[in-house]
Order: structure tokens, then sequence, then C-alpha cells
């Protein structure tokens, strides 16, 4: 199981992965992290099989998690209810995927990637 830390501070982020980067894009005008707090979250395991677990720090709870295939088409959008979340991604076919985690003002957060087994 891979264990996957991410800390955004004042736009800047700090991160300590297992054998996979995650980015935090700048280049779009509606990403913005959320100012002076830090932001945590978990994903695991990767790669995964049938269910995804998200735990995410207090300021993401309500956030949505986007899910793209490499072709850019959304194939999963998820409402990350609590602190600790269960996606079911066994309808999806395998391969690499894109994920956006979206506040509840439409400001992208996070961003990163994982593959389905």
């Amino acid at each position: 199981m891979r264990r996957f830390i991410i800390l955004i501070l004042a736009g800047f982020i700090s991160s300590h992965i297992s054998a996979q980067t995650i980015h935090s894009s700048g280049a779009e005008n509606n990403t913005l992290p959320i100012a002076a707090e830090a932001v945590e979250a978990h994903i695991y395991p990767n790669p995964v099989s049938s269910t995804l677990y998200l735990a995410v720090s207090e300021k993401m709870a309500g956030s949505t998690i986007r899910v793209y295939n490499v072709l850019g088409s959304e194939v999963i959008s998820y409402e990350l209810g609590s602190i600790q979340n269960a996606m079911d991604v066994s309808a999806i076919q395998e391969g690499i995927y894109i994920y956006r985690i979206i506040d509840k003002n439409d400001r992208i957060i996070l961003t990163g990637k994982f593959n389905k087994k």
C-alpha cells in the first residue's frame, strides 16, 4: 500500500510521495489552494482494482473528486463527504487516470494520477 501526503501552504506544494508525483496545478485561473491552510490527502492503493480510498483533511471535506481518462473525458465524479472516503472504481477500464479535487467554489485544490488494474 502506497501512502501519499500532500501539503499546500500559501500556494506552494511540498510532497512526500512513494514512486509518484502529484502536482498542484497553478496554470489555470481557477486554481487557488486553500490559503494558509494545510491540505492533506492520502489516496490509496495505487494501483487500485476496485475501491480507491481517500483520506482528506477537514478543509477538503465537501469537495469533489473528478476522475478523467487519458483522453480527458470525465469518467467519475464523487463528493468527498467526510475525511474518510471510499470510491468504487470497479466499473472503469484498466489504465492511467488523472484526478482533480475541486472545492465548493469550483477551484482546483489538488491534481494527481492513479493506475487502475
